[in-house]
């Protein structure tokens, strides 16, 4: 009988003109040109991308859990409970392999997108080390996609999806129920830091299209005192900007606070807004982007929507088109449901692991009385490794089509079943 690691191993100030602009040129990468994006050769850009959500950021509904393992902490802890912690790595290192390898990266390449947008968690590229911050895993995964989305001719924007201390308040950013980021120097010190590595590591790197400076910050459907968090969010979209700038002097940066990109004497920035759940699909529900680049002149990015039909998937990627708007849905690949590009089967046991995930695990005790077999548990998990591979996923053309893409004859080969 093989054991559970045999299994697992199987498979500042905003007003002024930012300084030290570092290398390049500005025509050497994708930049903005008035109200549009355009290519390093002047053309232009219509964006259309795709969310690797769960790759690096793993979310509760993703594997079926509830609000009890609903961030990605709480499902690293469900993980550890059920494989122990030296198996929960093997078994985290394995799924970062399998969920985007460079096949799904070909398939997306040929459906038509031209861009994948990457949420990321600070916790994989900041770790603490005795002489300081050094650089963590997530690099050298963020290297390989960038240099097959290279060879694909698409284009990646990163995305800080988990800051430091969390700027959402929410299960998304991996936080405390609250932006604390916006109150805390060390976690700005930390954002500014995440930023600078970036920005040296890929400054040149013409596969990014930019940097996608902090996602959905200061929930707007949650009581926060939202005035001063405002005001604290323009400050530190400034000095975000500022830490790319220092090496980096032609990446475009992507901020949803309208104050800042009106503060900023930056050429390449645009503003990036996000859509979901909406009752119906009309021009009222983009209203504030549009008149704010009609102020401004500065392009807009939607650089999330979805889960929700492909009848209204279709109508709002019209919209979007309609009024020269790059879009980026959400998401390419998810278990159990037909709202992604392709749908991966669980384990056909998986209600175990999720049964066990949704219960009250308040104590000690309370895991060792709740949790499976350790090896039936490690033996799911292992399953749900292998049915994450491309070859056995499903292509969704339904939702493919929605978004005006080609679900053809190319794309059916590096996948088990289209539907």
């Amino acid at each position: 009988m093989l054991t559970r690691r045999e299994i697992l191993g199987a498979v500042g100030g905003l007003a002024l003109t930012l300084a030290n602009p570092g290398p390049g040129r500005a025509q050497d990468s994708a930049r903005v040109s008035g109200p549009a994006f355009v290519g390093a050769d002047g053309s232009p850009l219509k964006l259309k991308g795709i969310n690797l959500g769960n790759w690096l950021v793993p979310e509760g509904y993703f594997f079926g859990f509830n609000e009890n393992a609903n961030s990605p902490r709480d499902i690293e802890q469900v993980a550890a409970e059920l494989l122990g912690p030296d198996d929960a790595k093997a078994f985290w290192d394995a799924y970062r392999d399998v969920f985007v390898a460079r096949e799904d990266i070909a398939l997306i390449a040929r459906l038509g997108f031209n861009l994948v947008r990457v949420p990321l968690d600070h916790r994989l590229f900041l770790v603490d080390a005795a002489q300081g911050p050094v650089d963590g895993p997530g690099f050298a995964l963020l290297d390989r996609l960038i240099a097959w989305c290279r060879a694909e001719g698409i284009f990646v924007v990163p995305d800080l999806h988990c800051a430091p201390g969390g700027q959402t308040g929410t299960n998304i950013d991996n936080s405390f129920a609250y932006p604390f980021l916006l109150k805390s120097e060390r976690s700005q010190a930390r954002a500014q830091l995440f930023w600078e590595r970036m920005a040296e590591r890929y400054a040149g790197e013409p596969a990014i299209l930019g940097f996608d400076l902090l996602n959905e910050p200061v929930a707007n459907f949650l009581s926060y005192d939202v005035p001063d968090l405002q005001s604290r969010l323009t400050a530190l979209y400034g000095r975000l900007a500022q830490a790319v700038r220092r090496h980096d002097a032609n990446r475009i940066l992507f901020m949803t606070d309208r104050a800042a990109l009106r503060g900023l004497r930056d050429p390449n920035v645009a503003l990036t807004f996000h859509l979901y759940w909406t009752p119906d699909v009309g021009e009222n529900w983009i209203s504030e982007p549009l008149k704010f680049r009609e102020e401004t002149g500065l392009p807009l990015w939607m650089g999330e929507s979805g889960e929700n039909t492909s009848q209204w998937v279709a109508q709002f990627r019209g919209l979007l088109e309609r009024h020269d708007i790059g879009w980026c849905f959400w998401p390419y690949k998810k278990l159990f449901d037909e709202r992604a590009v392709v749908t991966a089967d669980p384990p056909k046991s998986w209600p175990t692991i999720a049964a066990y995930a949704r219960g009250p695990r308040p104590s000690m005790w309370a895991v060792l009385k709740s949790r499976p077999n350790l090896d039936v548990a490690a033996s799911i998990w292992s399953e749900l490794l292998a049915g994450l591979q491309l070859s056995r996923c499903v292509l969704n053309t339904g939702f493919v089509d929605a978004l005006g893409l080609d679900a053809g004859g190319a794309a059916h080969q590096l996948v088990r079943k289209v539907r």
